[in-house]
């Protein structure tokens, strides 16, 4: 569902502020502009024409590689799974001919813990990973895929994912690996669950140890008491 059309009219200041930079050849200013207004486009629920303008920047500027990966955030927002998988190996191949393979992995691994439902992120991350010889890695993200499956209590797609991932890793025996830790929180805006598998849990705080009572000070000794004077006799 998109946003508001009054506010679809004013946002499009900023496609039309980047056009008329453009038309001056000032590409650089052009494309800053309107990376504003995808930021703006996505606050204000207009994900398709999020969409658009970020396929616009890579038009005018394809070398604005970070923009792949916005733009396959988009497309898993919006269902375009397709979509978001050919521009995160677009992503992931231009960081890698940059040589920032390990940057790109890690915000790869972000992503797809931000799209636990998504199998198809997750297997492609893998995939790559594997094919970039980081095997130990790879079969992380399986394990992570596997339990995030059978968190949802979907045995039967737990099964079938596993005959996804022995395609990807043939010698790995996920259902026999241990379990990643898995700490379910709901999310606010949505009835999703997500899934943190990442954080260990903290260790135990040692027991203070405990304080010894203080001792009570002896009370002090009682005064003699004063001799009674007798009397004054009466005269």
């Amino acid at each position: 569902m998109e946003g508001d059309p009054a506010l679809d009219d004013e946002l499009a200041l900023f496609n039309k502020a980047g056009d008329l930079y453009q038309k001056v050849g000032n590409v650089q200013s052009a494309v800053e502009m309107w990376e504003r207004g995808v930021d703006r486009y996505v606050d204000g629920g207009f994900h398709n024409n999020a969409i658009a303008l970020c396929n616009k920047i890579l038009r005018n500027a394809p070398a604005r590689t970070h923009v792949y990966l916005r733009l396959a955030q988009l497309m898993v927002q919006r269902g375009f799974i397709a979509e978001a998988k050919q521009n995160l190996l677009e992503y992931a191949e231009r960081m890698k001919r940059a040589g920032q393979l390990d940057a790109a992995f890690k915000a790869l691994k972000e992503f797809a813990d931000l799209s636990p439902d998504n199998e198809e992120i997750r297997l492609l991350l893998a995939e790559q990973l594997k094919m970039a010889a980081r095997t130990d890695e790879a079969r992380e993200q399986l394990a992570k895929l596997y339990h995030e499956t059978k968190a949802r209590g979907d045995e039967r797609k737990a099964r079938a994912t596993v005959d996804k991932m022995k395609v990807i890793d043939p010698e790995y025996d996920v259902a026999s690996a241990p379990a990643p830790k898995v700490k379910a929180k709901q999310e606010k805006s949505s009835d999703l669950v997500f899934l943190d598998l990442d954080e260990a849990p903290a260790p135990p705080r040692a027991a203070s140890a405990a304080r010894p009572a203080p001792v009570a000070k002896p009370a002090p000794a009682p005064r003699p008491a004063q001799p009674v004077r007798p009397a004054a006799q009466a005269a």
